[in-house]
């Protein structure tokens, strides 16, 4: 456990201190383009029994003006009820900008305590860059075909009940804020997201009439995790 602390502590000296050297030495503004690979989940907001999803991302963005620029990619989920794959790719308008170069501790102060010092130096790891992306994502439901059975009255009768595929083609309006630390020029990030689907593609089939109306909601919200490379 004394080794796990050591390696633990050895890793953030080792990030303040590539960071504090290295990090500031490329700007956004000075790299046009970006590859990224993600994992994440998805979740229907008031799911009524829909199981969430998770899967990854392969992106990538290119920002001719500067700040504004566009990401486009390819995302593949599975787990959800009823669903095999869903997959999408994404369209986005993207705006971003950069923070300015950090401190080693608040404005106005000075600290002689090396351990004070380098406890500002990890705090300002977060985030080196903020961007913000709107826009579409066209995708593809694959339903598994499963169907599921459930009892009320402890297996004398069972009824259907399960979430199913109405249709295949898919299209939702995204907003996500991409935070992300930079070492260099590999970068770390995580992005909160929120989707709604212009398309209604999943229902519920029920036996049971109080439950076949609850269908999930079209409002999805999601996060992920992310490693980037910029050039």
């Amino acid at each position: 456990m004394k080794s796990a602390y050591r390696r633990l502590i050895a890793t953030l000296l080792v990030l303040c201190a590539i960071h504090s050297l290295q990090a500031q030495e490329y700007s956004d503004y000075e790299t046009n383009y970006q590859i990224s690979f993600n994992y994440g989940v998805q979740s229907s907001f008031k799911g009524r029994g829909f199981d969430s999803g998770h899967g990854y991302a392969i992106q990538a963005a290119y920002f001719p003006y500067g700040r504004t620029g566009m990401r486009v990619g390819f995302n593949s989920y599975d787990g959800f009820s009823g669903v095999e794959k869903y997959n999408t790719f994404p369209l986005y308008f993207a705006y971003r900008i950069e923070s300015s170069g950090p401190s080693t501790s608040p404005a106005g102060t000075y600290s002689e305590n090396a351990f004070e010092d380098m406890i500002w130096q990890c705090i300002s790891l977060l985030p080196s860059s903020l961007e913000f992306n709107l826009g579409l994502s066209p995708g593809y439901f694959k339903g598994n075909g499963s169907q599921q059975w459930i009892s009320n009255d402890g297996g004398i009768t069972y009824y259907s009940d399960y979430f199913h595929v109405r249709k295949k083609f898919s299209c939702s309006i995204d907003a996500s804020v991409r935070a992300t630390f930079y070492i260099w020029r590999f970068g770390l990030s995580i992005t909160p997201s929120l989707s709604y689907l212009l398309t209604r593609n999943i229902e519920r089939v029920s036996d049971i009439p109080e439950l076949s109306e609850r269908n999930p909601s079209r409002w999805w919200g999601g996060v992920s995790f992310g490693a980037s490379f910029r050039f």
